[in-house]
């Protein structure tokens, strides 16, 4: 590949202008800025933008362009966002899939698969272009299915946080620049110095320590030729009994070892800080045509607003799974926000509703939208007289997607086709057994 090559200034003022409408883009808008900004560059230098070796060139230079613009911004400025990570479908798609992700580049390359962690990291690091590259080509290759369940997953992480597994590893490439960039905001905004002091369990199940202070950043931000200035850390005594009671403290949180014998303050760490918290299916019960009954209690209890997600979300799931005929994993989300009319009748949904994914809606929403289905299924009488449904379910790839009118043929879906997607990794031979050992289907006289 041509590696890209230094823009022209002319180019290089015409992306400067379009870089505050990338930076507050969503993912997916991101590339539709990219693309037109290729396709302008394009005309400037009087090349088809059709041409598609051109174009994916073009595409190239102006991604690199705005990356690398927005890391030099957040070097210069120790900016700290709201949410330290923001996740999306992308990105937890590449989370989940690492190892497709580079053992596609190894086969590229005529290497063997399955590299070690550290091999991985060093390829990434090394090769990032062409890592973003084919994260991205995979990424689209996927069912609009595929993606929304991958979206879905993304708006739980930046409730929940991610996967356990997944925190080692954030922890090892992330935490360092995230203690400086808090350093360096609390300094810049408030004229505080800090020292921050933090462990976690690495991924080896090792417990690790983490430091960094304001003698750190401003060591960093000294000219080469300064005088040098002695740091915190340099006074030997700096962390007497600190370490020692941190760890005392802390270390059950993240260890998880109540038996220790360095502490006798096991009973500080909370339960939810050994292991991350999973989200437990909610038990519906069920009318006879099969569509789950919405409540708003469980045990007795009210539903707080993180579990009233969890129901909502669960609920549509399963009178999507309803309407397709079909047990499915997901909801198409973002169909369902913008062409609302093409899933619901009339009256269906209260009036100018923003449906979306429930993370997304403010508890006020959710409770409008709890009132309106109790009211629309449960009469004066307690008896049910108008039911909830989607008219239309989706199939097919925007923009040449379809709508089917629902199903809803009075069974609860069994998962048995889910199932069988997703075993299809699975060996032919095991496969075929399965197949063979299914039930015949029933067949018309």
């Amino acid at each position: 590949m041509v590696r890209p090559s230094k823009l022209p200034d002319t180019e290089t003022d015409y992306l400067d202008e379009q870089f505050d409408r990338f930076r507050q883009s969503s993912a997916t808008d991101k590339e539709k800025v990219v693309e037109e900004c290729a396709k302008h560059i394009l005309a400037l230098r009087q090349l088809d933008p059709k041409d598609a070796m051109y174009f994916e060139l073009g595409c190239q230079k102006v991604r690199n362009w705005f990356n690398n613009k927005a890391q030099t911004l957040k070097k210069g400025n120790g900016r700290l966002p709201f949410k330290i990570t923001t996740w999306n479908g992308e990105r937890v798609f590449e989370a989940q899939k690492r190892s497709e992700i580079r053992n596609t580049l190894r086969a590229q390359a005529g290497q063997e698969p399955d590299a070690s962690p550290a091999e991985d990291d060093h390829a990434q690091g090394s090769h990032l272009v062409g890592w973003n590259d084919m994260r991205r080509k995979m990424w689209k290759a996927l069912s609009d299915s595929e993606r929304d369940e991958y979206k879905e997953t993304a708006d739980e992480w930046n409730i929940d946080g991610p996967e356990s597994h997944l925190k080692p590893i954030l922890a090892n490439r992330r935490a360092l620049g995230w203690l400086r960039n808090m350093s360096s905001l609390l300094l810049q905004q408030c004229g505080m110095v800090v020292t921050i002091y933090g462990g976690f369990v690495d991924v080896n199940g090792e417990v690790m320590g983490m430091r960094y202070d304001t003698s750190d950043l401003l060591a960093e931000r000294a000219p080469k030729d300064a005088p040098k200035v002695l740091k915190f850390t340099d006074n030997p005594e700096w962390d007497h009994e600190l370490r020692k009671n941190f760890w005392a403290y802390f270390k059950p949180w993240i260890a998880g070892n109540p038996d220790s014998d360095e502490t006798n303050n096991t009973n500080n760490a909370p339960e939810q800080s050994r292991a991350r918290h999973v989200r437990s299916t909610f038990e519906f019960e069920f009318y006879d045509d099969g569509t789950p009954i919405l409540v708003d209690t469980e045990d007795d209890e009210a539903l707080k607003y993180l579990r009233r997600i969890d129901v909502l979300r669960q609920y549509l799931r399963l009178h999507y799974s309803c309407a397709r005929g079909v047990a499915t994993r997901s909801v198409p989300w973002g169909l369902l926000h913008s062409k609302p009319h093409e899933f619901f009748d009339s009256g269906m949904l209260p009036d100018d509703f923003p449906i979306q994914e429930p993370s997304k809606l403010l508890e006020s929403q959710m409770l409008v939208l709890f009132k309106h289905i109790f009211d629309m299924e449960t009469g004066p009488d307690g008896e049910r007289h108008s039911a909830f449904r989607f008219s239309h379910y989706v199939v097919g790839k925007v923009p040449n997607e379809r709508y089917i009118t629902a199903v809803y043929d009075g069974r609860r879906p069994a998962p048995l086709l889910h199932l069988v997607r997703r075993l299809r990794s699975l060996s032919p031979i095991l496969m075929r057994s399965l197949v063979l050992a299914a039930p015949p289907r029933p067949r018309k006289a």
